[in-house]
Parts: C-alpha cells; sequence; structure tokens
C-alpha cells in the first residue's frame, strides 16, 4: 500500500505527494490547484512543465521537497529525535512538515503511518520515544538552527500547531582540531556591514545561550554562549509568506547546490550569470541589489553563497517573485583555511575572487538588461561605501579576530576592491 503526504501551500491544497511501493517518490498537482483562475506559483521550476504530468524521485524526493529538508547536524538531530533514519527523506518531510520554509506545509494522509514508521525505527535502534508535545521544523541548511518564538523575552520553541517567527542559529559544535567560536558574533558583523553598505537583510540580534530554552543536555558540546536571532522574512506573525531557493527554481538537488561536483555536472552547472538571467526575467526591478549583494559577497570573503543562500520571496497572493533579503552572510575565508577565496558559483568563469574584476560583470549586466557602464558605475559605488564602512565601523562589531585578519589581508588582494574603475 503506498503512502501519501498531502501538500498544501497556503490556504491551497495543492496536491500530494506519494512513496510508492517500488521506493518513487511521485509528486501530482491536484485538478482543483490547477483550476484556479489565480493559481499561487509552488515553484518557478514547476511553471514551464507539463502540470498534469506527475513528477517522480526515483531513489529520493524531488529536487523542490528534497530542497526544503536540513541537511549535515540538524538533519541526523532531527532525525534522531524523531526515531528516524536520516536517509528517510519521504517521513523526515512529513514529520517536519508543519513548519516548513515558505508556505509550503505537509501532512500525511494517514495521521498515523509516522508514528507506526518511527516506532519500527526506535525499537530497530533501542531509542527512547520522542517528546510527543516537540514542535518540529525544517530549515535548509547544515548548521544547528532553531525555528523559534519570542515569549516574554525569552526564546521557546512555539506550540505544535504555531510556526517560529525567528530562527536561531547556535553557536557551533565543539569538533576535534576545528576552532569555530563565535560564529553566532561573526555572522552578526557581517549582516551588520551588510546593512549599513544598503543591502535588504532581515533584523537580526545576539542573544546569550541561557536566554534560549532549548534542552542542551540533547545537543552536542557548543563552542560559544551567545546565538544568533534574526527575524524571518517569511513569517508575518503566523502567517506564511512563500519563498523558494535557487536549488528549487533550477531543480538541482541539495548536494548539488554548489553546482560543479563533476565534469559532467559543470557542463550544466549554474553560475551568476545564469542567477542574473531568472532573476531578470521575474524580478527586473532587482538589478542594483543583486550587483550590491555580488559586491558584496566578493568583499566579505563569502565562498558559500551558493544556489541555496539566494531566494525568491513571493507576494501576497503567491503569484509574483522578487530577490528575498539577503541572508547566511558570512566570511568564510576565516574558518575554511582555503589559501584561494573560492566563489561557490563562478563568475565569467571564475571562481577565484581575485581574479574577479570589474570587466567580470559584463554577462551579468546583459542578462540583467542593464548597460554595463551602469553595473561599473555601481560597482565603485559599492566598494566605496563598503570599504568605508568597514574601516570606520569594524571596531565596534563583535568580528572575532580571526575574521578580522583574513579580512584585512583579504581586501588587499582584490582588484575588484582597489578603487574606481578608470
Amino acid at each position: 500500500m503506498n503512502t501519501v503526504l498531502n501538500v498544501h501551500l497556503g490556504p491551497v491544497a495543492a496536491g500530494t505527494l506519494e512513496l510508492s511501493s517500488s521506493g518513487e517518490r511521485i509528486f501530482r498537482f491536484s485538478g482543483a490547484y490547477l483550476d484556479l483562475p489565480t493559481r499561487p506559483v509552488l515553484g518557478q521550476w514547476f511553471e514551464d512543465k507539463d502540470l498534469d504530468s506527475p513528477f517522480i524521485g526515483r531513489e529520493a524526493l524531488p529536487d523542490f521537497f528534497a530542497n526544503l529538508l536540513p541537511q549535515g547536524q540538524l538533519r541526523k538531530y532531527l532525525s534522531g529525535r524523531l526515531g528516524l533514519r536520516e536517509r528517510q527523506d519521504f517521513y523526515l518531510l512529513g514529520a517536519l512538515g508543519r513548519d516548513l520554509p515558505g508556505a509550503v506545509r505537509v501532512d500525511f494522509a494517514s495521521l498515523n503511518e509516522i508514528s507506526r514508521r518511527a516506532e519500527r525505527e526506535r525499537r530497530r535502534q533501542k531509542l527512547r520515544p520522542p517528546v510527543d508535545d516537540w514542535h518540529y521544523f525544517s530549515l535548509a541548511g547544515f548548521q544547528i538552527k532553531f525555528s523559534m518564538s519570542d515569549v516574554e523575552g525569552r526564546l521557546t520553541l512555539p506550540s505544535r500547531t504555531a510556526t517560529g517567527r525567528y530562527i536561531v542559529k547556535l553557536p557551533d559544535v565543539v569538533r576535534p582540531n576545528v576552532n569555530h567560536h563565535d560564529l553566532p558574533e561573526s555572522e552578526w558583523s557581517m549582516l551588520e556591514w551588510a546593512r549599513r553598505s544598503g543591502l535588504d537583510v532581515p533584523a537580526a540580534r545576539l542573544e546569550p545561550l541561557t536566554n534560549v530554552q532549548l534542552a542542551y543536555d540533547e545537543l552536542p558540546a557548543l563552542n560559544g554562549t551567545r546565538a544568533l536571532v534574526v527575524t524571518r522574512f517569511d513569517r508575518d506573525g503566523e502567517r506564511r509568506i512563500h519563498q523558494e531557493d535557487f536549488a528549487q527554481v533550477f531543480g538541482v538537488d541539495p548536494d548539488d547546490k554548489y553546482a560543479e561536483r563533476s565534469a559532467v555536472r559543470r557542463k550544466r552547472a549554474h553560475h551568476f550569470e545564469s542567477v542574473a538571467a531568472l532573476l531578470h526575467a521575474v524580478d527586473p526591478g532587482c538589478s542594483r541589489e543583486f550587483v550590491r549583494r555580488l559586491v558584496f559577497m566578493i568583499l566579505s570573503g563569502n565562498e558559500d553563497a551558493h544556489l541555496k543562500n539566494w531566494a525568491l520571496l513571493y507576494d501576497d497572493e503567491g503569484v509574483r517573485a522578487r530577490l528575498s533579503p539577503a541572508y547566511d552572510l558570512l566570511c568564510t575565508i576565516a574558518y575554511q583555511g582555503n589559501s584561494s577565496p573560492r566563489l561557490a558559483l563562478r563568475i565569467a568563469g571564475e571562481h577565484d575572487a581575485r581574479q574577479v574584476t570589474r570587466q567580470s560583470f559584463a554577462a551579468i549586466a546583459a542578462n540583467l538588461g542593464e548597460r554595463f557602464d551602469t553595473v561599473v558605475a555601481w560597482i565603485d559605488e559599492d566598494v566605496e561605501r563598503m570599504r568605508a564602512c568597514y574601516a570606520s565601523d569594524r571596531a565596534h562589531w563583535p568580528l572575532p579576530s580571526v575574521a578580522r585578519e583574513a579580512l584585512d589581508t583579504h581586501l588587499d588582494s582584490l582588484p575588484l576592491a582597489s578603487g574606481r574603475a578608470r
């Protein structure tokens, strides 16, 4: 007998996701959804496809749904708490389906299915049962983070039927021979630098871990004392605002978010020129902001601006999309130990940030529908503002010394940061 998940987009029943007896994950849009006179968009990738046909994942969830699930430490933590194995993606999606990124909700057609599956797995692994009223959620990425609410000045997990308003990022876990302390402080500093440089970023603050109510005995040991609290731009109180990241937009497996894991994939890999072309199609007014973010990405030493760290945010009707606020901004060169800064996606065929010049933006300008000399003027303006802000404000940020030293060296090595073009 096949197991079925109902897929909702806000209040609309969008379709069903089915796990067949052969292991295929099959998504079908509902006829009622397709017949809507004004139909909210589930994902851009579906829009030029035959929506009457099924979308099949042979050994894993279709990419749009796979990208709703966490990876790394967070996936391991949530799977263990649920009594599921990390690769049981279908059941994990069903278990986390009340609080997913954007306006997508998922629930089992048979309410007892997840509890039966989880109970069998818990017995196999001899695990304790989970707390029934715990709030389960999904946030993309590897880092341990929680979807939480602010109740009387303390950050807590919402009730089972509610949704979190904040993303609370904890310090990195303690690992042998790895010193990633003060990551929340480092990311807050990058967010503040971005805000002061004119980027659209969500509100954020630092909170002591003593003000974040979690069962820390169930978590790995943490390397720090404060958490980063970021206001979710896909929530307005209990209202869910639809969003999708660019791995969903392009129909890319979450493990391929960096786009180039093999020579075959490299030939069809996405790059910042293809991101620019997509944005011009769906949000032609975002050109200025997109260029500003690319400049900030390069100057701030962010090697992790992969497809899942760019997103579209939809309007109230779920029809028109725009570039979402920037998120997951971190000076990764301070922590990854790379001698040559390697961008997550290529610009003008280059991965090395030290090889990116103003000329490298020629194809991006064309794909955005902008004059090249206009984009160069934007770059000059951004570099001047960002460098001035960093020079005047960095002493006031809780930026760890390892990040400050890495940035000082990095900025001196970049052609893009060398001043105005002649």
